[in-house]
């Protein structure tokens, strides 16, 4: 325990709160990102699947504040008292239910307590409403902090930011991964390939000739072992790298299981664009497709193809509902493709799978890292461990 006196001050007294505008806005193909709820996960802010809209709805949108590095957002409507902190000057701008927080010193500290169990606790007793439960400006005003000197603060946040930094690399290496595979993709089986007239051995196919949909069931009176598990919200946008997963111990409801390496497609608002390389065993919700390849040697053409902006688009065309619109495996297997001779797409997967071993080898060390930051999260706020000690170790 440290022996150094932590002063107890109000989260309003070190830092200036501004909500965002309380409008919908109208949306753009391109233009300036706008985060909303859902683009808020703790972590360094990520604006690369944010909706965009047009410079006059960025200026009016930002009026009240201009976003600079270390401000933090965090949402207050729905998934509230989430917190996340500006790692760049790229411009973005507000969407409804979000807040931006301003600190007058030391944002990093301020940033980690607020992602601490310590707020954590604050802002639950705080929420309010029986459907969407919402907290408000004043109510995060009041949030007590404590705060040891500067020195301490900034040890301390040294301390989380190098966990973060390194999470935050490996992500980016996964994203430059990933790119590289589509690149690859692309140089194989797009550029220089004319679909009426395909190179000798190759044909026009459909994706469910060379992959397959599996439902292996587990429901609630089923006896299992504890076990991953991968929901909707676990899954990003646009990305195949996984940033969590949690345990189930025994299922509530009815679940599909899945091995590393099968394709996890979220069929629920396919439009969201969740697609990811499962780095475990596991079960997942039943709104996500399990797929895999009906050879090894197809897995990454598989995952092309079903992380393409072109299927995602089919899905939506193809899903059933208004308000909760489902694409099926009936649609999604009949997606035609160009299904190239076994010499080319063995030669693709030789290329391609070390790549995707390597993403999964960095989607577990994130995990490893991560709960480490967590575990140490709450030791640091709460001045239970010697944060001299640990800059030591480090």
């Amino acid at each position: 325990m440290s022996n150094k006196i932590w002063n107890k001050v109000k989260l309003g007294e070190i830092a200036e709160i501004i909500d965002s505008l309380h409008q919908t806005p109208t949306y753009s193909v391109v233009g300036y990102p706008m985060v909303r709820v859902t683009d808020i996960n703790g972590g360094y802010l990520n604006l690369n699947n944010t909706f965009k809209v047009s410079k006059d709805v960025y200026e009016l949108f930002s009026k009240k504040h201009k976003t600079k590095k270390g401000d933090l957002v965090m949402s207050r409507v729905g998934t509230y008292g989430i917190v996340s902190y500006i790692n760049s000057n790229q411009e973005f701008c507000l969407g409804q239910n979000t807040l931006f927080i301003i600190p007058k010193q030391n944002s990093k500290y301020l940033y980690y307590f607020l992602s601490s169990p310590i707020a954590k606790i604050q802002i639950e007793s705080f929420a309010t409403g029986s459907t969407q439960k919402t907290i408000s400006l004043r109510s995060i005003k009041e949030i007590v902090l404590s705060l040891p000197d500067l020195p301490t603060q900034t040890r301390i946040a040294s301390i989380l930011s190098a966990i973060d930094d390194k999470i935050e690399l490996n992500r980016q290496m996964n994203q430059t991964l990933e790119q590289m595979a589509k690149a690859l993709f692309k140089k194989y089986f797009v550029d220089d390939v004319d679909a009426e007239n395909l190179p000798e051995g190759w044909r026009m196919g459909k994706l469910g000739e060379i992959s397959r949909n599996i439902k292996t069931t587990i429901i609630p009176k089923d006896e299992i072992n504890i076990s991953n598990y991968i929901g909707l919200e676990h899954m990003p946008r646009n990305s195949w790298s996984l940033n969590d997963w949690s345990v189930d111990e025994q299922p509530q409801s009815q679940k599909f299981q899945f091995k590393e390496y099968d394709i996890l497609f979220g069929k629920l608002r396919p439009y969201f664009h969740k697609v990811v390389i499962a780095p475990i065993n596991g079960i997942c919700s039943t709104d996500i497709l399990v797929l895999n390849p009906s050879s090894s040697k197809y897995l990454s053409y598989c995952l092309m193809h079903y992380s393409s902006k072109e299927i995602i688009e089919y899905s939506n065309q193809h899903s059933a509902g208004t308000r909760m619109p489902r694409v099926s495996w009936q649609s999604l297997k009949e997606f035609e493709i160009m299904i190239p001779d076994d010499k080319t797409i063995i030669e693709f997967e030789k290329i391609t799978f070390p790549i995707l071993k390597s993403i999964i080898q960095r989607i577990h060390e994130n995990k490893t890292l991560t709960q480490l930051r967590d575990i140490l999260l709450p030791k640091l706020m709460s001045g239970e461990v010697n944060v001299e000690q640990i800059t030591a170790v480090a």
